[in-house]
């Protein structure tokens, strides 16, 4: 009797030091999981919302998070520096948004080779690279850009359309999803893709040179936020904000401000906070052995000066604010 109660005892210390039940319970983790978010820049509202959405994902499974940026979405070679020193410091798991996924891609080989679970958020890796991927579906959201514009230039006549940094999945996903639309409306032509660097200044210039160049022009498709609005600075400059549709993507408040002047016909708005959010959920869920990776997709609006200020978009465009 004393040999079967100590047994028990056994077990029962076992049970409670390891965290181990024959009921088939998991590890308790000694401590948080570590887990660094590599984005594509500072400065744009985009990824202020996203570090929102992983800062409450963090404390909501207990996580230890590093959000870390380059200075501008073009320095690569500054994301680079950080996805080597994130691989130096060994975390349990890579978030990463890649700003050009070429030249991420040894990168990520290598956190993989060092037992580094690597999750992708907004922008892809060529395939295998990743165990998930959390973004918004660019195809989809650029082909409603693509649709709106048609519908407001009376389904003819020239669009042009100004993308960010050449090389980045996120941009030629939105180019794909546009041009696939577009070729449903045999009476549109788009001329001209340009490359802005994703830098307000250059977007601003060329929109302004493709205006001069092109005074038939019917409509701009711009690919983010820096691009948007240096499309709408030109557009209302030039005064062309009657006769030029322009459609851009993302939302800060200086962008919702060229929607309520016209400067901006349209903007398609990303859930960047559910974004952030979702990634640090999947990567410490992965980690626990709860589920595998995954693709996950959030949704988009066309925003527009008739329905920004509906009860639902007010939520989605200023998600911090009480309703």
């Amino acid at each position: 009797m004393k040999k079967w109660l100590f047994g028990i005892s056994i077990v029962v210390v076992l049970i409670a030091v390891t965290g181990f039940s024959l009921l088939g319970f998991k590890p308790v983790t000694q401590s948080p999981l570590k887990i660094i978010i590599i984005v594509k820049s500072k400065d744009l509202d985009f990824w202020k919302q996203v570090k929102s959405g992983t800062d409450m994902a963090s404390k909501e499974f207990h996580a230890d998070t590093k959000f870390w940026a380059p200075s501008s979405e073009k320095n690569v070679d500054e994301q680079i520096e950080l996805m080597e020193k994130a691989i130096q410091k060994k975390p349990d798991a890579i978030v990463l948004a890649a700003a050009d996924f070429q030249r991420l891609a040894p990168l990520a080989r290598k956190a993989k080779e060092n037992g580094i679970l690597l999750l992708t958020l907004d922008s892809r890796l060529p395939e295998h690279l990743s165990e998930g991927h959390i973004a918004t579906d660019n195809v989809r959201a650029a082909k409603k850009a693509a649709d709106y514009l048609a519908h407001h230039i009376g389904e003819k006549g020239k669009l042009a359309i100004i993308s960010t940094v050449a090389g980045t999945a996120t941009a030629m996903e939105r180019e794909k999803g546009f041009m696939e639309a577009i070729q449903e409306y045999p009476d549109i032509q788009v001329i001209d893709i340009k490359f802005s660097g994703s830098d307000v200044r250059e977007a601003y210039r060329l929109t302004k040179q493709i205006l001069k160049e092109h005074p038939d022009l019917k409509g701009i498709f711009g690919i983010n936020e820096f691009t948007t609005l240096g499309i709408a600075q030109a557009n209302k400059e030039m005064g062309e904000t009657s006769a030029i549709k322009t459609v851009g993507f993302d939302s800060s408040p200086e962008i919702l401000n060229y929607v309520e002047e016209g400067a901006l016909s349209a903007t398609v708005v990303q859930k960047p906070f559910n974004m952030g959010y979702l990634a640090v959920k999947q990567a410490v869920s992965i980690l626990e052995g709860k589920t595998k990776g995954k693709l996950l997709y959030t949704d988009s609006v066309v925003i527009t000066k008739e329905n920004m200020d509906s009860p639902e978009n007010q939520k989605l465009l200023f998600p911090f604010e009480e309703q």
